[in-house]
């Protein structure tokens, strides 16, 4: 069995790692290639292209990568071609994976979107979103019910974050001496760049006020150290400021962090640290942004995750012209300072990991996958039976017809429809 999978960042490579790792206990023998970068290989999944060249977001910083992600995209269908998978597993990376996926089907591969785009900001296309792809596996329930009403076959496997963080502790007590903020400025070349210099002068005016706070910087990826090293220096922060390679030490040793928006928001929440987010896109994206929104396209005007499960925003966030060094530092002082509010905050989080569902996502998600393409065999041997040949199932008719089986007989086994998993 060969299987494909295909990552576009940091958080998605981490799903896809935690995926590929349960395949290859559940089937031993697997053949897995694809998209991503150290965790991916470390999992046993042979590398076509690396995620560098993925990983930006917004309208203007999208169309930046475009010649970078064409060069790609060349790569990754050659690889294609020659290895002809018997499904491309397709993680977060909206506008590139929902044109991989279309032109993976006209050539007879089917494509299962793991992390599918989020409804709460593509609501308005799920219906063109669920045809793009064979199967679609979700991390929350509401994007299980918003695929399923546009036409897709859908099952929700939950978060791989929920399989770090079984159980929540309360968090450590420390003295106030020794109380230090982390800083995650983001995955994206693009964030790290406007988010840290921000995060830093934000932690200027907190030392003010607490003269012995520390600062711990977690970074992505090791590309980015030099700049980190240098706006660290240019910080005038000193010793209270220290770098990290990562984030899973900074979030266990510290008492707030400033976020980014992203995944990092619900790692912050499992982990049970308060925190603030904060995010600037260039001024092209944000108004893109702000016209999709006048139209109604985006129902909910939050950014963080665990605002969007929650249904409004009991986390502070900070976007464009309000995401200002004083603002910042006012709440993240409060959280600081104030019991009651660091416990409501805690309350919220723990409210919002309970929506997401239980530890086990990347094995349910492993399950899935592994019944799909099954099913996909078991559709094949009698079409061949009856005539047609198997190159010709492959590649489908002249005319370009998808030869995957309707996804309605894929789940003809009621034990194995997406409406009775657990």
């Amino acid at each position: 069995m060969r299987i494909f999978i295909s990552t576009g960042e940091l958080s998605g490579e981490l799903a896809g790692a935690g995926l590929a790792q349960s395949l290859k206990r559940k089937q031993p023998g697997i053949r897995l290639s694809g998209v991503g970068g150290k965790l991916m290989k470390a999992a046993g999944v042979e590398l076509v292209e690396g995620i560098a060249a993925f990983g930006s977001v917004g309208l203007t910083e999208s169309l930046s990568m475009g010649p970078q992600a064409w060069r790609s995209f060349r790569k990754i269908s050659e690889h294609l071609r020659l290895t002809r998978p018997e499904a491309a597993i397709l993680i977060g990376h909206e506008f590139f994976h929902l044109l991989l996926s279309r032109w993976l089907r006209r050539r007879g591969i089917a494509t299962i979107s793991y992390f599918p785009p989020q409804v709460w900001l593509w609501r308005r296309f799920a219906g063109p979103i669920a045809s793009a792809f064979d199967l679609i596996l979700t991390a929350f329930p509401e994007e299980e019910q918003v695929y399923r009403s546009a036409g897709g076959k859908v099952q929700h496997v939950g978060h791989y974050l929920a399989d770090s963080h079984p159980a929540w502790d309360p968090p450590r007590p420390t003295a106030a001496k020794a109380r230090t903020v982390g800083l995650f400025p983001g995955s994206r070349s693009q964030e790290v760049r406007k988010m840290l210099p921000l995060f830093l002068s934000v932690s200027r005016l907190l030392r003010q006020d607490l003269p012995g706070l520390r600062f711990a910087v977690a970074i992505a990826d090791p590309r980015f150290t030099p700049f980190a090293e240098e706006q660290g220096q240019r910080s005038g922060l000193g010793p209270s400021l220290t770098l990290h390679q990562g984030s899973r030490q900074v979030l266990d040793h510290c008492d707030l962090a400033l976020l980014t928006s992203g995944t990092a928001t619900l790692e912050t929440a499992f982990s049970q640290r308060p925190f603030v987010i904060a995010y600037r896109l260039s001024r092209t994206s944000y108004l893109a942004s702000r016209l999709i929104k006048l139209f109604g396209w985006i129902k909910r005007d939050t950014i963080g995750l665990p605002n969007l499960l929650l249904g409004e925003e009991r986390i502070p966030e900070y976007r464009q012209s309000r995401a200002v060094p004083a603002t910042i530092a006012a709440a993240a002082s409060r959280l600081l300072n104030d019991d009651a509010a660091r416990r409501r905050m805690l309350e919220d989080l723990r409210e919002a990991c309970r929506i997401v569902g239980p530890p086990g996502a990347s094995e349910r998600a492993a399950e899935r996958v592994l019944e799909f393409v099954r099913r996909k065999r078991a559709w094949a041997v009698p079409q061949c039976a009856h005539g047609r040949s198997h190159s010709k199932a492959a590649e489908g008719t002249a005319a370009g017809r998808n030869s995957s089986p309707p996804s309605d007989q894929l789940w003809e086994d009621e034990s194995l429809s997406p409406d009775s998993a657990q």
